[in-house]
């Protein structure tokens, strides 16, 4: 009971709010109603009262939208008080700093990583003969693997904020953290266009000698095994994108840069384009020895004719038309958009949430929404950026729709609970891919009643199936943040408003606004629970300021969970730097 004197009532935005953000708290109580102060020289002036509607029988909401005016704030009941918050024209810029920060700590084969230079050894001698260095690149989480398909996702969040924002304390370290990746992903591409494969185990790691993953940490710093064989689809559009938002950011600067980040993302483009489309049914070369026993399954939704490919496949012809205005990527997208449009479930979102859903492909019983750390970054944004890009296209009323009802959507399920989320991941009734999980999560083992939620139908093939929906999932903060960003772009469309009030919402999530009281940024608000440690083959990582955690559930703050439960993830660091920096465009 004495923990919980540290939880708040007001679960809110630990950090602040724009001025011209939508702004409420949930609340945990009895009264109803509230009053903001303003505090100046030490004194709290009331400034405005409220009142709080009541949600469910434990929680409120309290609005105060109303206050534009920057300054230092606190909000007060009969029953207590809030803790401090701002409202300012950056209140983010600090936390933006931090975020920034962590590919820095995260490094690979550099001294600014946080134990040094490290692999810098690593490297392949290739069937021609080559002998290639493969160091450099970052870490993704909480150990020292750097997954192609996660940490570009991460990268290429952290490569949105660069082009969008010029933060005062950017002497040039945004570029040169971005450079520092992008090199590596260069290192990465063969002859014929694809990417090198790695599964991050040690060379000369045994599971005789070591047991069932635990064992000598010196492993941790050997050289790790690379495959002469491609990585997964997934990895391979990302880094098109990754590679062309740089060669964008570095247009102006650096010309040499610029034209070696064009010249790798068209190369694997030409690939996805031709042997690629052949890619089906990845499978990992070499299973890491503890947790990824499912990891196969994570890749499944990739193939001819699926959403995820679709999306993709516009995503990344988008980043590369930007920077080159080629009509081949123009084209690309057009085509891909209107086989995506036709995977759209369909229908009114009002009365029939699930309507807004995408079919795996034409032929699937299964939802494109289920794939966790694809989905969000791709289905909904790919409607969003191919307006921003191709406002007037003949097809732009078709991609608009899918887009509105989307949003929609994503605005009517978050109006369903007090912290105003929107659901990570749906699925039609009995057809989830991750009901066993793909990689080991502590709270989903220990914890493995799903909090499903029914919200519709969907006709297809004949058939009609029950949608559900799931606002915990692995690694849901990365939805939560997509969501997020997908919002924002969605209202500047539109000119719904509804849409970047929800947006905000997802920021708060992750800024404490959750019935934890508890932030998922380290060094940013309160409460953050234990970080995961895990204990593999690979050391523990340290505390860093800036990282951001897959998600948080009860499990996090329970003792017994303590190092098994939290991961740090670079995808959610980036796409939190993503979503500030589009909040922060009005």
């Amino acid at each position: 009971m004495e923990k919980e004197l540290y939880k708040s009532r007001f679960m809110m935005n630990q950090i602040g709010f724009l001025p011209s953000a939508s702004k409420k708290f949930t609340y945990c109580g009895k009264s109803n109603l509230f009053w903001v102060n303003r505090l100046q020289d030490l004194v709290l002036t009331p400034v405005m009262e409220g009142r709080i509607h009541a949600c469910d029988d434990t929680y409120g909401i309290g609005d105060f939208s109303e206050l534009t005016e920057e300054g230092i704030y606190r909000i007060s009941t009969e029953e207590g008080n809030s803790r401090c918050f701002i409202i300012g024209r950056n209140p983010y810029g600090a936390a933006a700093r931090l975020l920034a920060g962590y590919f820095t700590w995260q490094r690979c084969g550099d001294d600014l990583g946080w134990n040094g230079c490290c692999h810098s050894g690593d490297e392949i001698t290739l069937g021609s003969g080559e002998r290639r260095s493969l160091a450099g690149g970052h870490h993704q989480s909480s150990d020292l693997r750097k997954w192609t398909f996660g940490t570009s996702i991460g990268i290429a969040g952290l490569a949105e904020y660069a082009l969008t924002e010029h933060p005062l304390w950017d002497k040039g370290s945004l570029a040169e953290e971005l450079w520092h990746s992008v090199k590596y992903y260069l290192s990465l591409i063969t002859e014929g266009g694809w990417l090198l494969d790695c599964t991050w185990v040690p060379e000369g790691y045994s599971r005789e000698t070591a047991g069932i993953g635990y064992g000598d940490y010196t492993f941790s710093w050997k050289r790790r095994k690379y495959f002469e064989s491609p990585d997964n689809e997934h990895a391979h559009w990302q880094v098109i994108k990754v590679l062309a938002l740089a060669a964008k950011y570095f247009a102006g600067t650096d010309h040499d840069k610029s034209q070696r980040c064009l010249e790798g993302a068209e190369k694997i483009w030409n690939y996805m384009e031709g042997e690629g489309r052949q890619m089906h049914d990845y499978d990992l070369p070499l299973y890491p020895p503890l947790g990824h026993d499912g990891m196969k399954k994570m890749y499944q939704g990739f193939y001819e004719g699926s959403a995820l490919r679709l999306a993709s496949r516009v995503e990344a012809a988008c980043r590369l038309y930007a920077v080159t205005k080629d009509k081949v990527y123009r084209k690309a997208a057009f085509e891909a958009l209107d086989a995506l449009c036709l995977l759209q479930a369909g229908g009114g979102v009002k009365n029939n949430p699930a309507a807004a859903c995408f079919w795996e492909s034409p032929n699937s019983d299964r939802l494109a929404n289920n794939y966790y750390y694809f989905f969000n970054i791709n289905v909904p944004m790919a409607f969003a950026d191919a307006l921003e890009t191709w406002p007037e296209a003949g097809s732009a009323p078709c991609w608009r729709k899918c887009m509105s009802r989307i949003a929609e959507q994503h605005v009517l399920m978050s109006g369903r609970n007090p912290f105003g989320r929107v659901p990570a991941t749906w699925h039609t009734m009995g057809y989830d891919m991750f009901e066993e999980s793909a990689i080991f999560s502590f709270s989903t083992e220990t914890n493995p009643v799903k909090q499903e939620v029914i919200a519709g139908k969907a006709a297809h093939k004949n058939r009609t199936y029950e949608i559900v929906c799931e606002y915990y999932s692995f690694c849901y903060n990365l939805d939560l943040l997509a969501s997020g960003v997908f919002l924002c772009k969605a209202a500047r469309l539109t000119g719904c408003s509804q849409y970047r009030g929800a947006a905000q919402r997802q920021l708060d999530w992750l800024l404490g606004a959750n019935q934890f009281d508890a932030s998922s940024v380290e060094g940013v608000g309160y409460n953050q629970p234990h970080r995961g440690f895990f204990g593999e083959f690979f050391p523990p990582v340290p505390q860093i300021p800036g990282a951001v955690f897959t998600g948080i559930t009860e499990e996090s703050f329970r003792e017994k969970s303590f190092g098994y439960d939290c991961e740090y993830d670079m995808p959610m660091v980036g796409w939190m730097l993503y979503l500030i920096a589009q909040l922060q465009t009005e």
